[in-house]
């Protein structure tokens, strides 16, 4: 789905607030569109690691927040897409 999507702010809290998985909601409900934790590296800080931002995307994934759309190959290995899961009433 691209596009706006809402993100579903009561998921994120009930995971828990951790700095770097609100920045990942927040880049992902600005841009719209599928991003692998790679994009998401580059576009929130420098500092972030590869690691670090990928184990948040997978945090938020097994709490329904965010699903994984579609997968790339790039170079040696896959690159996974994620996108917003759109709220649930």
């Amino acid at each position: 789905m691209l596009g706006f999507v809402p993100a579903d702010w009561n998921k994120v809290i009930d995971v828990s607030i951790h700095p770097t998985r609100i920045e990942i909601v927040s880049a992902m409900e600005w841009i719209g569109k599928p991003l692998s934790p790679n994009q998401l590296a580059s576009i929130l800080d420098d500092i972030k690691s590869i690691n670090h931002v990928g184990y948040h995307v997978r945090k938020l994934a097994e709490a329904g927040i965010v699903e994984m759309t579609y997968m790339e190959p790039v170079r040696s290995s896959i690159e996974h897409f994620y996108e917003l899961s759109p709220p649930r009433p």
